[in-house]
């Protein structure tokens, strides 16, 4: 009995000592949880067999509610900001199996009414799935060639008040898990859902505050950027190649939260060679692997942070194994006032080529 009181004692002590702690941490945060039901997306014909059931999922969230302390905060709406536990059940035990992800995400709000809001979600981050391709165990499973992944979320959200501290809200949108080529097969698994849950919020009648907005620069800003990465050809367990991308860029501010790219692009992907003629690779002349294009896009900057999204197309490409267009999607942090880090996928439509990771250089 002496140590339960003891315990409770301690326990005592430390909530007294981190009131004003806890009161700072939760100011403008709220949790809530979702229920996830919805279903994989067959993107191909060849993943098909995969549907055998409606998928559901369960969601744990946290985050926070922005205030306008920053500029760029009221420039896009006043925001939330979070982190993301999920679990799904693609109704395929045997094959596909299930699925765990940790997603940090951004809610941009898109019309806010006193008790009604509707917003945009973008998230990343990374997924594991318990199921994935072998040519002994789980041949099936032409989706995912490896556990760990990439797991990327775009949801419309829709949120009510139901009383001061208490919210509902129904969402629909897709999570998306690849690896990004590391690992064949790689199709990807999208996972499309409708989702509802409830959410508390610690304090919920936030006073917005009105920061000045600067001026904008509307000149144009040229970026050199350099990336890499990892792929690997069929068949699955083959080797894996390095790829590299070198592009210049020309950014066009529209506003403070949205700007255009021109660019051009320099592919080295090694994993190409053997899709040229014996003659190439047995006289090493690599250079043929080389691909490069012209490229426009679209950026959207939150704080340090920038999301983009490019579509090219090839001017030069010896293999013409993927068509004439590309996409990349990616982000973008600022390290400073000239140089950033970026990762990004580069796509060929819906199917992945290869993970960029790397460094820019902004002239300006």
């Amino acid at each position: 009995m002496k140590y339960l009181l003891l315990f409770l004692i301690v326990i005592a002590l430390i909530m007294q000592s981190t009131t004003a702690f806890a009161q700072d941490f939760f100011r403008n945060k709220s949790v809530g949880g979702n229920y996830h039901y919805g279903y994989i997306w067959a993107h191909r014909q060849s993943i098909e067999h995969l549907l055998t059931g409606h998928s559901q999922g369960a969601e744990f969230f946290f985050q926070t509610q922005t205030d306008g302390s920053k500029w760029w905060q009221r420039v896009h709406g006043y925001p939330q900001t979070g982190f993301s536990v999920m679990y799904f059940n693609f109704a395929n035990p045997g094959v596909v199996g299930n699925a765990t992800a940790a997603i940090g995400y951004v809610n941009l709000p898109m019309v806010r009414s006193k008790k009604f809001l509707f917003s945009f979600q973008a998230g990343a981050g990374l997924g594991y799935l318990s199921k994935r391709f072998d040519p002994v165990s789980d041949h099936k499973n032409v989706a995912i060639g490896s556990h760990i992944n990439s797991a990327i979320r775009v949801h419309f959200l829709t949120r009510y008040k139901l009383s001061e501290n208490l919210f509902f809200h129904l969402n629909y949108g897709i999570t998306h898990f690849s690896n990004g080529a590391v690992k064949v097969p790689n199709l990807g698994i999208n996972n499309i859902s409708f989702s509802g849950g409830i959410f508390y919020a610690f304090n919920p009648e936030l006073e917005f505050l009105k920061p000045e907005i600067p001026s904008l620069n509307k000149k144009i800003v040229p970026e050199i950027v350099y990336g890499f990465g990892v792929k690997e050809n069929y068949p699955p367990n083959g080797t894996q190649y390095f790829a590299h991308t070198f592009y210049l860029q020309f950014l066009k501010p529209l506003s403070h939260k949205s700007r255009i790219a021109l660019g051009a692009d320099v592919f080295y992907d090694m994993s190409l060679i053997h899709f040229l003629a014996d003659s190439v690779s047995d006289s090493g002349n690599n250079a043929q692997v080389i691909r490069s294009g012209i490229h426009a896009g679209y950026e959207m900057p939150l704080n340090k942070f920038t999301l983009l999204v490019h579509i090219g197309y090839y001017l030069l490409d010896e293999t013409k194994t993927d068509g004439n267009i590309y996409n990349r999607y990616g982000l973008k942090y600022q390290l400073g006032k000239k140089f950033f880090v970026n990762l990004s996928l580069k796509t060929h439509w819906a199917r992945a080529d290869f993970v960029e990771l790397g460094i820019g250089w902004r002239m300006r």
